[in-house]
């Protein structure tokens, strides 16, 4: 028990867990889940049951997905969704919540058949009440004060950058729908990748 959360990291539950032991421990978190279920409903006991139904499924994601493609992020954050709507509905109901997360992850609609993001599961819960703000640039620099890894031709940021704006922010609601922030345009708002989508689907706010 003391070294559940060990069992996240792939190589630790490899090296520690033979033929059928990694089903037995699924099996044996499983019924210590469902036996603190029944539990009187306190606040430690729900945060228990929580505790071992994510560690079993983390286990089990780390099994059965390679780390990294759509399918692995898909489970891992339908299960980051359902922690963070525990959390908004009871550890901070009725609060303004804000939540840090990388820009895929905040996306608001589905992107893909086969992942969809925490973003998207927030918006159909809560409506007009929840909102995203992603962030972009036009390039990095690296340790040598070189820019490097700009953007293709056809991304906006190349437009962004023109303006000799350092810092600006816009709120994709209040853009005319004639805009073309309101159709289809390339971004590399999605890990500094040329993709061309309707962003205004994906995304509340645009942060340059």
């Amino acid at each position: 028990m003391n070294q559940l959360n060990h069992f996240m990291f792939e190589g630790f539950a490899r090296r520690t867990l033979e033929g059928k032991q990694k089903e037995q421990l699924f099996n044996e978190m499983n019924q210590l889940e469902k036996a603190i279920a029944k539990l009187e409903k306190t606040p430690e006991n729900r945060m228990y049951g929580r505790y071992l139904h994510d560690m079993r499924n983390y286990l089990y994601k780390i099994s059965k997905y390679k780390s990294g493609t759509l399918s692995s992020m898909q489970f891992r954050d339908s299960l980051m969704a359902q922690n963070l709507i525990h959390q908004i509905d009871s550890v901070y109901q009725d609060q303004k919540v804000i939540v840090w997360c990388s820009n895929i992850h905040s996306f608001s609609y589905q992107e893909s058949k086969d992942y969809r993001p925490i973003g998207a599961y927030i918006k159909s819960k809560y409506g007009k009440a929840s909102y995203m703000i992603d962030f972009s640039s036009y390039a990095l620099f690296n340790d040598k004060g070189k820019v490097i890894e700009k953007p293709g031709k056809l991304a906006i940021e190349n437009t962004f950058h023109a303006l000799k704006t350092p810092y600006f922010f816009i709120d994709l609601r209040a853009v005319p729908n004639t805009s073309i922030l309101k159709k289809e345009f390339t971004s590399t708002i999605n890990q500094r990748t040329d993709q061309k989508k309707v962003w205004s689907r994906f995304l509340t706010e645009f942060s340059i």
